[in-house]
């Protein structure tokens, strides 16, 4: 411990203690100040603090998204074990007969499968929504600041994983805690009340982690069935608590000084654990399928490993300070796959510029394991920072543990080192804060207008009792968020509505004849990544017939990479029947269109229709 690595790089500045002498020098009593700060035992509640405060915003921010579901199921069944079972979905056994109304009705794409299915067992969390929605319906600043709460404990249990790694060095674990809980990768974790079962999911992991470092380590037996146990609830509270066991697998590699045999023998109570969920999980229907967003590996392994690939390199550098992982919902693919080279070039640029400290430092190697092997769950969903949770106690622990060692007394560190340190300091404990707390009320923002007030304004854009076609919104997993939404609104009269397309590229609209139209998105019906959460991922194929109660759907132009590029809708009645409203999205509300005439087009440009 404290002995020089390679390149004369400090193993990891392991005494915590920063160049005393420069601080001086320079004047920096405020650094002396924080660095006693974050090394003492007020280290965990400034933390705390620190998270609570920036997060504060969100008590102002309402219910967006899901949260109407969940409040919609809670108030309708109110029996917990219900409530338990099903707030995040439900099984959509056969004969599919709710999936094929849900399409219908147009709350589902209309290139949907019969069988398609995202449904997540969460007890624990919906347990907590529970509680909200029965004790505190239409209080949801209460809400919030019970997401604040475990937002706090997340953090605190974060600390403990890094003060038991990190034993010698309080600064780095101080100093991580610091940078997780003012990551404004957590902003949507933090603010939006449905997921808030990724904060339970880490408080449990950490616990868990804590648990069996103090069983393998310390000898403390009674720790080896509370790790289990943790990890038990911690998967429980959500999926991502799978994550837990890459933090195990990296302490098994890097920390535990067993033999191989005894370290297999450490890691069995976890994997028994983490069987018994899945196999109950599994019995009960759950899981994801028809969608090539939601990716089971144990389903699909050929599929999810393809996504890896892709999604871990944009997750990382969207955890180590590149650009938030949610542009890939708006973009297409050839996009996404362009940012996932970028971004692994900026990962492996990050890993070259700590790789003699990684040589040196066990904990060093633990954290970045750790946070390596953590993407991997995460990469079955599309890429967002909303499931970095537990991707961040790794990149927080050795980002705190580079910087320490990168200002650290003794001898000279690589420029490189210094780099990277400084780098992380100031974009994750300066930039990132403030970010933190100004994107919430942005977040909020941008929810409403694209989810309840988006219904609000599709229903008020047609005359009452009128059927609605959206011929472009703004994207179509959206455009369906809004129409369940609205269907689930009690002031909100029902009526038909249907998505037809949805995204950012420029759209050709021709009508072929009295009750045809096709429609031709530049970048094809799949050019935003979202519009992939109805879509299979199979090969599409011209002549591929899709069959919805209001019209008939034939692919007759695909892609390169074999996705729909153009799409004929033969409906059941007249284009232009008085009792149907043609609509577009136009940034923040919708606009009627009035439909060409026969042989005629339009074209649709950010929402603005022309003749074409």
């Amino acid at each position: 411990m404290g002995a020089s690595g390679p390149d004369g790089e400090g193993s990891a500045g392991e005494s915590g203690e920063l160049d005393e002498s420069e601080a001086r020098g320079r004047g920096w009593a405020w650094l002396r100040a924080a660095r006693a700060a974050l090394s003492g035992r007020r280290a965990p509640w400034l933390a705390m603090l620190a998270g609570v405060l920036v997060g504060l915003p969100s008590l102002w921010g309402g219910l967006v998204a899901d949260d109407h579901f969940q409040q919609a199921t809670v108030r309708r069944t109110p029996d917990l074990g219900t409530v338990a079972l099903h707030l995040f979905g439900s099984p959509n056994r056969p004969p599919h007969a709710r999936m094929i109304e849900a399409r219908g009705l147009g709350r589902a794409a209309w290139y949907a499968r019969d069988d398609f299915q995202v449904a997540f067992c969460r007890p624990l969390a919906a347990a907590t929504h529970w509680l909200d929605y029965r004790f505190f319906d239409g209080a949801p600043w209460v809400m919030h600041l019970h997401s604040l709460a475990w937002y706090a404990a997340a953090i605190a249990a974060v600390y403990a994983v890094l003060r038991r790694v990190s034993a010698h060095a309080p600064l780095v674990a101080g100093l991580g805690a610091l940078l997780y809980a003012a990551d404004d990768a957590h902003v949507v974790t933090v603010a939006w009340l449905s997921n808030r079962n990724a904060l339970l999911a880490v408080v449990f992991g950490a616990l868990a982690l804590v648990a069996h470092d103090r069983w393998v380590r310390d000898g403390a037996r009674r720790n080896a069935w509370l790790a289990p146990l943790a990890l038990y609830a911690s998967l429980l509270s959500a999926e991502l608590g799978v994550s837990t066991l890459a933090y195990l697998a990296a302490h098994a590699i890097v920390l535990d000084r067993g033999s191989a045999s005894r370290r297999a023998l450490h890691l069995l109570p976890a994997a028994l654990v983490t069987l018994v969920w899945r196999a109950g999980w599994s019995a009960l229907g759950f899981g994801a399928h028809g969608s090539s967003l939601y990716l089971d590996p144990l389903a699909s392994p050929l599929a999810f490993a393809r996504a890896t690939l892709e999604r871990a390199p944009i997750l990382l550098g969207a955890a180590l300070g590149a650009p938030h992982a949610d542009w890939t919902a708006f973009v297409s693919g050839h996009a996404i796959a362009v940012g996932a080279v970028l971004s692994a070039a900026f990962v492996l640029a990050v890993g070259w510029g700590v790789r003699a400290l990684l040589r040196a430092s066990p904990e060093a190697r633990f954290y970045a394991l750790g946070a390596l092997l953590a993407v991997v769950p995460v990469c079955g969903v599309q890429p967002s920072d909303r499931n970095l949770a537990f991707v961040g106690l790794g990149v927080a622990g050795l980002l705190a543990q580079v910087a320490v060692a990168a200002f650290s007394s003794g001898a000279p560190r690589s420029r490189a080192l210094r780099v990277v340190g400084g780098g992380a300091l100031f974009v994750h404990a300066l930039c990132l804060p403030l970010l933190f707390a100004l994107q919430t009320p942005q977040l909020f923002r941008a929810a409403a207008d694209t989810g309840h007030l988006g219904a609000e304004r599709l229903y008020a854009a047609a005359p009452p009792g009128n059927a609605i076609i959206v011929l472009r919104g703004v994207d179509e997993f959206m455009c369906t968020r809004q129409i369940s939404i609205a269907s689930f609104r009690s002031d909100l009269p029902p009526r038909l509505a249907v998505c037809l397309s949805g995204g950012p590229s420029p759209t050709t609209v021709r009508r072929l004849d009295e009750r045809t139209l096709l429609v031709r998105p530049d970048g094809g019906f799949l050019d935003a990544g979202s519009n992939r959460l109805h879509w299979d991922g199979h090969a599409a194929k011209v002549g591929e017939v899709f069959r919805h109660p209001a019209f008939r759907a034939e692919v007759v132009e695909v892609t390169p990479d074999g996705e729909p590029l153009a799409v004929t809708f033969r409906f059941d009645y007249p284009v232009d029947h008085p009792a149907g409203t043609w609509l577009v999205w136009r940034g923040d509300h919708y606009e009627r269109v009035l439909m060409p005439k026969i042989g005629g087009a339009l074209r649709i440009v950010d929402g603005a229709v022309t003749p074409s």
